[in-house]
């Protein structure tokens, strides 16, 4: 079986080349039928492999070491992430010359996506060529201050949002609650509009993309919003806000995080963000044409890339720096890399399709690195899972800068600038890594001094920010620029909605300079024991009875009885989850309750 696999192989090259591959190995020159080289080199397989071997290039020694080891065939994409060059391959050279002896060797996968070794020397090679070293990460003990680009020097940004996460999806949640968050109807993605108004909730603002006035040129475009886009998007991806009309709304999920969030409640929406197919990360690479047109067939399922992706993340450490280039090498190398499209991209392209089209351009694995940035700048970044340090993107075309029509674009995506990359202990918890996590502690500043009219006033000198703002008028209404009152209709409302009088003592205990005066306490004990008198709500039915006698009669039956409340002396009250067996008990009292 082998053998013939191996003849097979061997056949499928041209006489004139096993003839040249022949003189190199110094075999007879008797020997010039195609079938009589092929069982002389089978026979070299045999007994004097290393004469072959000795013929061949480091780098083709090295493919050969790794599939040797490697179930005998390797991922091209694998070998070139974990080397940094291109696959060895057969070389079909003309002249045929120059042809290589690593060609009998070698040979093609179905898919064209593995060079595979002949199954019968697989035992040899191991023999004969050292074990490969495992795939290992590059850290980075430092960042540098200013990046370098064309002899001049840009800022280092770092974003560290781990700290502040749960502090902004709390800023998230009360703009959906206060109905703030627009979606536009086709792409349920934030309007313009809505954009602006997270941008002013957020705890930290938004990454600094553009480049200063100062230096920018006439023609640059701006990066836009990033963070303030995503929780947008986040906030459905995650299962925890659903569109309702034009407007963000809650989801069942997205309610109970009103009265608090935990971090397995992040967790729990991180991996619903992972299986969520609805939002394309690649689609905020607004430059690359075609995504939602017919390139669309052409693409993968979001959720497979971002799962593979992040089985690749599992094995980065935790807290150290990693080059966006590193981590996207070691992706490949340890064969955890995916495809963003199934074939060439054809119809993905920049400015005109006839002439932009990706599918003209050896564009490797550009489109699967454009992808990833956003996926770890603009998606994990903004849910506190990694911290990213970047510059801005502005002319630096780190992939692809060589497609035809991107001469008048500042940049592919306004993610460019990403440089490097660190998995944080939130990051590590909702990947699995860790079993626990503890939120680090946030110094809360003071804003405000409570009164014992119930009021809160600024404290001098001191600017409400904007996120503090959104929620303190869940619970107060304003009475001048500086001066809010709390108000009970507020208070009910934000609880009625979903939120809880805990989420308010909460903030007023971490926003109060000063003691909170026992008066507000009383007024917010009040509220709280008034919420208690309900036990709950479920449906019912009301029934009207004709005289009082028949609905006492069934209101004290042994069997309607227990399915039933009286309501005055005419009306008789069934919860909807035991109407059939009160129907059933009025049967067999000879009664019947119209449909």
């Amino acid at each position: 079986m082998v053998k013939i696999q191996t003849k097979a192989v061997l056949e499928q090259l041209r006489s004139e080349d096993l003839k040249l591959i022949a003189r190199k190995l110094n075999l007879s020159r008797n020997i010039t039928r195609k079938a009589d080289l092929i069982n002389e080199f089978q026979r070299l397989f045999e007994n004097d492999l290393p004469k072959i071997l000795d013929l061949c290039t480091d780098k083709q020694k090295t493919l050969l070491a790794e599939a040797a080891y490697g179930q005998g065939k390797v991922q091209k994409k694998t070998f070139k992430g974990k080397y940094g060059y291109p696959c060895p391959q057969r070389n079909y050279s003309w002249p045929s010359k120059d042809i290589s002896p690593f060609n009998l060797l070698v040979f093609n996968s179905e898919d064209g996506r593995h060079i595979c070794v002949l199954p019968d020397i697989v035992e040899s090679l191991r023999q004969l060529l050292p074990k490969p070293e495992k795939v290992t990460i590059k850290t980075a003990d430092t960042i540098e201050k200013t990046y370098k680009y064309d002899a001049a020097e840009r800022p280092i940004h770092i974003f560290e949002g781990e700290s502040v996460v749960f502090t902004e999806l709390r800023q998230m949640l009360s703009m959906v609650q206060a109905g703030k968050i627009k979606v536009a109807a086709k792409s349920k993605r934030p309007t313009d509009s809505s954009v602006r108004q997270i941008s002013t909730a957020l705890v930290l603002p938004d990454f600094e993309l553009d480049i200063p006035e100062k230096i920018a040129r006439r023609w640059d475009e701006s990066a836009g919003a990033v963070r303030a886009h995503a929780w947008g998007v986040i906030l459905q991806q995650c299962g925890w806000c659903k569109v309702n009309g034009n407007k963000l709304d809650f989801t069942r999920t997205g309610k109970k995080l009103l009265s608090g969030i935990t971090p397995s409640d992040l967790k729990t929406g991180f991996l619903r963000y992972l299986r969520n197919d609805s939002f394309d990360e690649m689609n905020r690479i607004n430059n690359i044409r075609g995504q939602t047109g017919k390139g669309k067939r052409e693409m993968t399922r979001v959720s497979d890339r971002k799962v593979v992706f992040c089985n690749s993340m599992e094995h980065w450490p935790v807290n150290k720096w990693i080059g966006f280039n590193d981590a996207c090498r070691f992706a490949m190398a340890s064969g955890k890399m995916f495809d963003l499209c199934h074939s060439d991209p054809w119809n993905l392209y920049f400015c005109d399709k006839n002439y932009g089209s990706l599918g003209y351009n050896g564009i490797g694995e550009g489109l699967e690195r454009q992808f990833l940035r956003v996926f770890l700048f603009e998606s994990l970044a903004t849910l506190g899972l990694v911290d990213v340090a970047y510059t801005w993107p502005h002319h630096l075309w780190p992939e692809m800068g060589n497609c035809w029509g991107v001469d008048d674009l500042s940049f592919c995506g306004r993610y460019d600038g990403l440089l490097y990359v660190k998995l944080n202990s939130l990051g590590a918890y909702c990947l699995g890594i860790c079993d626990k996590y503890e939120a680090p502690k946030i110094q809360q500043r003071k804003l405000f001094k409570v009164l014992s009219n119930h009021e809160l006033a600024s404290v001098q000198d001191c600017e409400i920010p904007a996120a503090d703002l959104c929620t303190l008028e869940l619970f107060a209404k304003p009475k001048s620029e500086f001066v809010w009152k709390l108000d009970k209709n507020r208070i009910l409302k934000h609880i009625e909605s979903g939120g809880s009088i805990e989420n308010l003592k909460l903030f007023l205990k971490n926003k109060t300079d000063g003691e909170i005066p026992e008066t507000v306490h009383i007024f917010l004990r009040d509220i709280e024991k008034k919420l208690s008198a309900f036990c709950g709500i479920q449906d019912a039915i009301l029934i009207e009875v004709n005289d009082k006698t028949t609905a006492a009669l069934i209101a004290h039956d042994s069997h309607a009885g227990k399915c039933c409340y009286p309501a005055g002396s005419f009306r008789l009250v069934v919860p909807k989850k035991k109407e059939r067996a009160f129907r059933s008990a009025l049967k067999k009292m000879g009664y019947v309750l119209p449909q």
